[in-house]
């Protein structure tokens, strides 16, 4: 008889090719020794290599092998994990000896370590309370114990065949040892786990990062196996490459004080990468918005991956985090148009850069080729590149997580350069965490972790780090570009009207960026604007509206704001797109150049009413901003946004303290302590300096952290240290309760704005309902149309027993608008019509 661990059927009917057992689990093994990165390469590959050998051991059953050609029923005999995890730590403990030049505290727990790690590894990471009750059970005869002894009793049957494949990959446990053992084994499962319980905590720091990271290179080695994907080839990044992009783009730049500046801080922070000390991992690199610090991080990060790779003997990766996706599309443009420079980039440049969050493109270019959409997916999703630009919802749910698509990449975060951009958009209760969690993988999985900032927030607290641009209050003090002043006597809609219309009227050319704290009270300002002033564009941006629409106002007010004066003297559209980088800026040209000729020559004013979603790292520059106050932080993002380029002497950015019904909006998204606080700081103040912000955001995130409870991450960092990742039973936090963005009562409802929409929506429809597909099957159709598709989805906080108040379509807990019914749920300026008047913002 012949083992298969996977067969491939063509319309779920002919089989088309097998995988035999033996094979998948050598080339497992294999892949994940390689894929495998402690702070002890070649000890820590060998226990990785022995779980891939085993992790599938559960597969030689015939109840396995029927299920999987398909000729018997999906009983649990068939199932693999159970009896798999506790062969591997059987073989474990018989092997214990081939490990002894491990530290103890590994040693100790080993077979529970491999244990918890193949038990897993087709779903979700759960709990050490999840794994006793489990144990308990085998302990008790129940029907969990039955199954495996009726699974053994079943291997028995083929045990000679087994048994010399076992020896034939190299695993010297035979089915007559595995069943005698069987008891003894639990039992010593169950005594580790009550031993690891009251270990201490360095030594289960050590231990749950030992096995998160197994079970990423198992899990990822696992599927890319499965998938026969084959290995990318690692790519060289030289030194100097983004000196010559900067030589090719700004060569023709004024020489002008702002960009002076920015050359200085650049060549500060770049200077320093030959003369660090790489025991030291932590940086931080604190510099005013507008300095050009994407460009001067990625530059001592690719130079610092070369240092390491000559001194240290391996290549990091470089990942490049932003709290939103709306600031990644354009630091993504950016990134690979400087990695285009290379020789070879061209036909390879997945293998160089790929982008990494929900509303990416399933796209892998290698060897002038493109990859099949499920091999691309699975490259993606384990971030096999150079250079990965994504979210903190990626990263941070996979340095902190659970879930098995999210871990799966963990090892390619090993050893990597983590660049953590506007790093103070990470929710204050989960500071702590974060420190503890990047400490840790500094120290054991060797990573360059770099904080980038220009609002200084005091994450690490308790960690030593290095700041990587000297004397930068100088910077902040060389940067005066906007005079804050406070207007907190203005605290209503109605209000802020009739002060925005004396300023308007004051300069009606000018640009104008207001930011209110909530997606109602910004709805509602637009209304009172599009009413008051007609000779003037007025754009609307939040989360209520559609991304595809958001990027395309987005990019609207970027290309007219930068290039405004061009188009006052009549330039030709083609000089314009000349030097516009991306083909749907050139699209968006094209359909507007007209609009901006006219709005230019008639030096008509540009009007942007928006929520937060413009605050942290979108490239956009205006002669005034209002903020509805909020934390400090934030209010100097928004003023990032104003005369960001030096355009004119000083940019005017007014704060306001909004309220309905004595409420204060800021009090409905950031509830009490961090609007209180900027308000302490400013209510005293007329007037408050550019310069003045590096003290006063100090000041605040001192005051912020001694007011906010910071218990939950305390909490859930226990609970990793606890192997408690996910528990049904609530009783204790686990690591399933760390969020950044708040999901409860969020419904995705797709908008079927035209007829484009209208295509992809049919096209959705299609593949769910087509029972000829397989559940994989069904993934991969999904995934070719995943980017276009979710250009039209939004998310709103709505129960979902309020179905009928809102007359919305559900298809598999998914809202859906059609375009006959579009005006009544859906507003072209402003998105969803949001039944409660004030909502909070949602950001996505």
């Amino acid at each position: 008889m012949e083992f298969y661990s996977h067969i491939e059927k063509d319309n779920n009917i002919t089989i088309i090719s097998k995988t035999l057992l033996k094979d998948h689990l050598r080339e497992v093994a294999e892949r994940s020794r390689c894929y495998y990165f402690f702070f002890d390469q070649s000890n820590f590959s060998k226990i990785s290599y022995f779980i891939g050998l085993s992790h599938d051991f559960g597969k030689y059953t015939t109840f396995f092998q029927e299920r999987l050609i398909g000729i018997s029923n999906r009983s649990s005999l068939g199932d693999h994990s159970l009896i798999s995890a506790i062969f591997t730590a059987s073989f474990f403990l018989k092997n214990i000896s081939k490990f002894e030049d491990f530290k103890k505290p590994i040693l100790k727990f080993l077979p529970l370590i491999t244990f918890f790690v193949v038990y897993h590894h087709h779903s979700d990471l759960t709990s050490l309370e999840n794994i006793r009750d489990k144990l308990d059970d085998s302990l008790q005869k129940s029907e969990i114990l039955e199954n495996v002894e009726k699974q053994i009793q079943n291997l028995k049957e083929n045990q000679d065949k087994i048994n010399s494949e076992l020896r034939e990959i190299g695993l010297n446990l035979t089915i007559e040892e595995f069943e005698s053992s069987l008891k003894s084994t639990i039992c010593k499962l169950l005594g580790e786990l009550y031993y690891y319980e009251r270990d201490s905590e360095e030594n289960k720091i050590e231990i749950s990062l030992l096995i998160l990271s197994l079970f990423s290179s198992l899990i990822d080695a696992d599927k890319k196996c499965a998938g026969k994907v084959q290995e990318v080839s690692r790519k060289f990044i030289p030194d100097d490459i983004v000196e010559i992009y900067k030589k090719k783009e700004f060569e023709n730049s004024p020489k002008n004080n702002i960009n002076l500046i920015r050359e200085e801080i650049y060549q500060n922070v770049v200077s320093k990468v030959e003369d660090i000390d790489l025991s030291k991992r932590i940086y931080t690199l604190t510099s005013p918005t507008g300095s050009g610090k994407t460009l001067t991080a990625f530059s001592f990060a690719i130079k610092l991956r070369n240092r390491v790779s000559r001194e240290l003997g391996y290549t990091p990766r470089i990942i490049y985090s932003l709290p939103f996706i709306s600031i990644i599309e354009q630091n993504f443009q950016i990134l690979q148009n400087v990695l285009s420079n290379i020789e070879g980039f061209k036909g390879n440049t997945s293998s160089y850069i790929i982008e990494h969050h929900h509303l990416s493109k399933i796209s892998y270019e290698e060897e002038n080729e493109y990859k099949e959409v499920d091999d691309a997916f699975l490259l993606i999703e384990s971030w096999e590149s150079e250079v990965i630009v994504t979210t903190f919802v990626q990263f941070l749910h996979t340095i902190i997580g659970f879930k098995n698509r999210f871990l799966k990449k963990l090892h390619n975060i090993a050893r990597s350069i983590i660049i953590l951009d506007e790093v103070q958009n990470i929710p204050i209760e989960y500071w702590d965490l974060v420190e503890n969690v990047l400490k840790n993988i500094s120290n054991y999985l060797n990573c360059f972790i770099i904080l980038m900032t220009a609002t200084k927030p005091l994450i690490f607290r308790h960690t030593e780090s290095i700041e990587l641009l000297d004397c930068n209050a100088r910077y902040f003090q060389m940067f005066e570009r906007v005079s804050l002043k406070p207007e907190l006597n203005i605290d209503s809609l109605e209000k802020l009207e009739e002060r925005f219309l004396d300023l308007y009227r004051s300069n009606p050319s000018f640009s104008y960026l207001i930011v209110l704290n909530t997606i109602g009270s910004s709805i509602t300002m637009f209304g009172l604007l599009k009413s008051s002033i007609q000779n003037c564009i007025i754009y609307y941006l939040s989360t209520n509206i559609i991304p595809l629409e958001r990027l395309k106002r987005i990019t609207e007010v970027k290309i007219f704001l930068k290039y405004k004066e061009e188009f006052k003297q009549g330039v030709c559209k083609e000089s314009v797109q000349s030097k516009l980088k991306t083909d749907f800026e050139k699209e968006v040209l094209e359909n507007n150049y007209k609009k901006f000729l006219d709005m230019a020559q008639r030096d008509i004013g540009l009007i942007v009413v928006s929520t937060q979603v413009v605050e942290a790292g979108v490239d956009l520059d205006f002669d005034v901003a209002i903020r509805d106050i909020g934390p400090f932080d934030s209010i100097v993002q928004v003023a990032g946004r104003c005369n960001r380029e030096f355009r004119r002497q000083s940019g005017d950015v007014r704060v306001v303290y909004l309220k309905e019904n004595s409420r204060t909006f800021a009090g409905m998204v950031y509830r009490k302590i961090s609007p209180d606080i900027s308000l302490k700081i400013l209510e005293e103040k007329s007037q408050v300096s550019e310069q003045e912000f590096y003290y006063l955001i100090d000041e605040y995130f001192k005051e912020i952290i001694q007011r906010k409870a910071l218990q939950e991450s305390e909490d859930i960092y226990r609970a990793i240290l606890d192997l408690r990742f996910f528990n049904h039973s609530k009783i204790l936090k686990t690591v399933s309760d760390f969020q950044l963005i708040k999901e409860k009562d969020m419904l995705p409802i797709f908008i079927e704005i035209d007829e484009d929409a209208r295509n992809w929506w049919r096209k959705y429809l299609s593949i769910i309902n087509n029972k000829e597909l397989t559940r994989w099957k069904k993934k991969i159709e999904l995934l070719r149309i995943k980017q276009n598709f979710e250009k039209y989805l939004i998310s709103v906080r709505i129960n979902k027993e309020d179905f009928s108040l809102f007359e919305i379509i559900e298809e598999n807990d998914l809202g859906y608008i059609p375009l006959e019914k579009l005006s009544t749920f859906y507003d072209r300026d402003t998105g969803f019509k949001r039944k409660q008047k004030h909502e909070e913002v949602i950001i996505i």
